[in-house]
């Protein structure tokens, strides 16, 4: 079942969500595979000793396909098509888009639609700004709902700051108290806008990423 999280936003998701595991937890040579595309979510039905799902299975974080499967697949559908990509050029876009299938898919279908026989750097270059415009309007959305303070913390993650509630960092970016950078990071991890990891915080939409970095702190686009 994909994007199983969507559940969450039935009326009386929790009265289903007892009532599926119910008769789930009784069927017999039967195995659920439940997907979901928000971390956050997700960790939320399975890991929250409140929620029905608690500990219902296994929970897997799938990983990114590496760069190197990328490359050689790129490279094999281009040239089933009559065109072709070279490995270099095949490694920049995975790169850019940082493996993200669904980036990298979108990215590799531009491409080829405005190349010729042979991919170069220009076409490349001018698929990924088409990337960025097909999913300005999604990009813009997701800005308007995220507080002022959201919008300066991301600012200050895109510039490399892993201290946002030191005083340099609140100072120079606007972020107000440690409680509102608190605040804002909780809100900002929940809509899976960014990630933190031990010691740092990344975007998880990498074309979310290069769009803000645009748009936001005037950085120029470049191939990865």
């Amino acid at each position: 079942i994909d994007e199983f999280q969507n559940l969450t936003d039935w009326r009386d998701d929790l009265r289903m969500q007892k009532l599926m595991r119910a008769h789930w937890q009784r069927h017999k040579h039967v195995t659920y595979v439940l997907y979901g595309s928000k971390r956050h979510m997700m960790a939320d039905l399975f890991d929250s000793s409140g929620k029905p799902f608690y500990r219902f299975g296994d929970l897997i974080w799938l990983q990114k396909i590496g760069i190197e499967h990328w490359v050689a697949f790129l490279q094999e559908r281009f040239k089933s098509t009559g065109k072709s990509i070279s490995p270099e050029l095949s490694h920049a876009l995975a790169s850019t888009m940082k493996c993200h299938s669904w980036y990298v898919q979108q990215m590799a279908h531009f491409t080829w639609e405005h190349s010729r026989k042979k991919v170069d750097q220009a076409s490349l270059a001018h698929a990924l700004e088409m990337v960025l415009d097909a999913n300005t309007p999604f990009y813009q959305l997701t800005c308007e709902q995220i507080s002022l303070t959201g919008i300066n913390v991301l600012k200050a993650i895109a510039a490399g700051e892993t201290r946002l509630t030191s005083a340099a960092v609140m100072h120079d970016y606007r972020l107000g108290t440690p409680r509102n950078v608190q605040k804002a990071r909780e809100i900002l991890e929940a809509r899976d806008v960014i990630e933190r990891g031990k010691d740092t915080y990344a975007f998880l939409d990498p074309g979310f990423e290069l769009w803000f970095r645009r748009e936001f702190i005037g950085e120029s686009i470049n191939l990865g």
